[in-house]
C-alpha cells in the first residue's frame, strides 16, 4: 500500500450511505429505496426537482452551520436525479448543487445519453458528476452508489480494497487515486467508463 495513500484515510465504522433520490416515476423511485435500503443506506426521495433542491439545500446549511468547512462532510454521499422531471432538468439542478458544493457526487440518470448530453457533463468539468442509463436494474443502482466497478479496477493494481473501504473517501477523491495509482503503474490515464451504467470520468 503506497505511503501517500494511507494518509488519505480516515478511518469510520459507519459505511451507511446518505442518498437523496429525485424521481418523478414513484413506483421507480421506491423500488431503488428498497434495493439500497436493504443494503442498510439512508434514501430521502423528492418527487419534484424543486423539492430535491430545498431538500438538498436545507441538509447543506445544516451541516455548514455545525460543523467546520475544511472537513467537506456532505449532506448526502450521493444525489440521483433523473434528467427529465420537470421544466427545470437534472442538469440545471446539478449545476445549482454543484454552485454551492463543487464536492457532492450526482448521479443524472437518464433515458437517452445524447452528444448534447455529454457536451453538458464535460461543461460542468467535474469528476463527480455520472450518467446512469435507464431503466436500470436495482443491481446496477446498487453497484454504481458502492462504487464496485472503481473497487474492481483497484483490485487489478493489487490495491487492498477492504482497507480502502474502512476510509469515507469523497467520490472525487476516489476517481483521483485511481488515476494516481494507474499513472505511478506506469499505464496512461484513460477515462473510466463502464456501459451499465454510464460513468464518466470529465477532466
Amino acid at each position: 500500500m503506497p505511503q501517500n495513500l494511507k494518509s488519505w484515510l480516515q478511518y469510520s465504522n459507519d459505511t451507511n450511505l446518505k442518498i437523496l433520490l429525485a424521481d418523478k416515476d414513484f413506483k421507480t423511485a421506491l423500488a431503488y429505496k428498497a434495493a439500497l435500503e436493504e443494503r442498510k443506506h439512508n434514501v430521502t426521495i423528492s418527487n419534484s426537482i424543486e423539492e430535491c433542491l430545498n431538500t438538498y439545500h436545507n441538509a447543506l446549511n445544516s451541516i455548514r452551520s455545525r460543523t467546520d468547512l475544511v472537513e467537506h462532510i456532505q449532506p448526502f454521499d450521493t444525489v440521483i436525479i433523473e434528467y427529465k422531471i420537470s421544466e427545470l432538468t437534472g442538469m440545471e439542478a446539478a449545476k445549482e448543487i454543484l454552485a454551492a458544493n463543487p464536492r457532492q457526487r450526482i448521479i443524472i440518470a437518464t433515458e437517452c445519453i445524447t452528444h448534447d448530453l455529454l457536451d453538458s457533463l464535460k461543461t460542468l468539468k467535474c469528476s463527480s458528476v455520472e450518467l446512469l442509463q435507464k431503466p436500470s436494474g436495482d443491481d446496477v443502482i446498487v453497484s454504481l452508489i458502492e462504487e464496485k466497478e472503481i473497487f474492481k479496477e483497484l483490485q487489478k493494481l493489487d490495491i487492498n480494497t477492504e482497507y480502502v473501504k474502512s476510509a469515507q473517501f469523497r467520490h472525487e477523491q476516489m476517481i483521483s487515486m485511481l488515476s494516481a495509482l494507474r499513472k505511478s503503474r506506469g499505464n496512461h490515464r484513460r477515462d473510466f467508463k463502464i456501459t451499465q451504467p454510464q460513468f464518466t470520468d470529465v477532466d
